[in-house]
């Protein structure tokens, strides 16, 4: 009996650890429109890359590239993202999920090359 006992207080606190650990918000987000390892063209820096999520953004939050592992450029409701000036060589590039100011989930983080034109 007194095992039994401790075997269901084990489980109680276990149900609701798991009931209270954070759950992501989207089956899906990741980044398109670019993919891990690509080597991409832009002579001036400046790119456009789409974000995939389901279900839909929620009216309260935001999306917000992570450049480098830095914030990039204001958080914005819109699944078309853009970056500007990007220097040439390597970088990563993630998006964030933000309610207010916290991030509440964040995608795979890719790896690609920007090509640009050497100046003279």
């Amino acid at each position: 009996m007194r095992s039994l006992r401790w075997c269901l207080l084990i489980w109680l606190a276990l149900s609701a650890a798991a009931l209270s650990a954070p759950r992501p918000t989207y089956r899906v987000l990741s980044l398109s429109e670019l993919t891990d390892g690509q080597a991409l063209r832009a002579n001036n820096g400046s790119f456009s890359v789409g974000v995939q999520i389901q279900p839909p953004l929620q009216a309260t939050h935001r999306l917000r590239l992570l450049l480098d592992g830095q914030p990039y450029g204001p958080a914005s409701n819109t699944t078309q993202l853009h970056l500007l000036n990007v220097d040439r060589g390597e970088h990563s590039l993630a998006v964030q999920v933000l309610v207010r100011d916290e991030v509440i989930q964040q995608s795979p983080t890719l790896r690609f090359n920007v090509l640009r034109v050497r100046k003279r």
